[in-house]
């Protein structure tokens, strides 16, 4: 899956455009993650997180016949629209609007931080990034909120579409502790 998928990984030391510092991004098959040093916080974990985020982009749109966007927004609340989806999430960076914490306000409402509310995309991949490289609690929140459940279903019925291998019990068997 990842030779069909991605051709190649650049670690750059920022990574800059649109006028915004950007972690990551992503162009055809291609991933850009930014690394300034551990004392900058690009930890192993945000690298790792990073890469997830940006591959289940490339995942998204190569296999979008697979991935059920009505089905996708029922899990969010009635009424709801993403707030930045012209922009792909970017003028959500620019206005601060981009928090990547677990929050209660969020949560409840299916979404695992500030940042998924900005595009479908960018809700993917906010949860992609936890499922392979999951924060402490994310199955806790998870399994505390019906809405977030019904992504991470939904997200892990579309992972499994393109490889059987992916399923609940093999992302619960990653390791937090990075």
């Amino acid at each position: 899956m990842l030779k069909e998928n991605l051709k190649t990984v650049y670690v750059l030391r920022t990574l800059n455009f649109y006028d915004v510092g950007f972690g990551a991004t992503y162009y055809a098959k291609n991933l850009y993650i930014a690394n300034s040093g551990t004392s900058n916080g690009y930890s192993d974990k945000f690298i790792e997180q990073s890469f997830h985020h940006e591959f289940s982009s490339i995942l998204f749109f190569a296999y979008e016949e697979l991935f059920d966007k009505a089905n996708w927004m029922s899990c969010n609340p009635d009424g709801f629209e993403y707030k930045d989806e012209a922009t792909g999430g970017v003028q959500s960076l620019k206005d601060d609007m981009d928090g990547t914490y677990f929050s209660f306000q969020y949560n409840k409402q299916g979404f695992i931080d500030q940042y998924s509310q900005s595009s479908m995309e960018n809700d993917v991949n906010q949860l992609a990034q936890q499922l392979f490289c999951p924060d402490n609690g994310f199955w806790d929140v998870v399994d505390r909120h019906p809405k977030l459940q019904c992504k991470v279903q939904k997200l892990i019925a579309f992972y499994n579409k393109i490889d059987p291998a992916f399923t609940l019990e093999y992302f619960k068997s990653f390791n937090t502790g990075l």
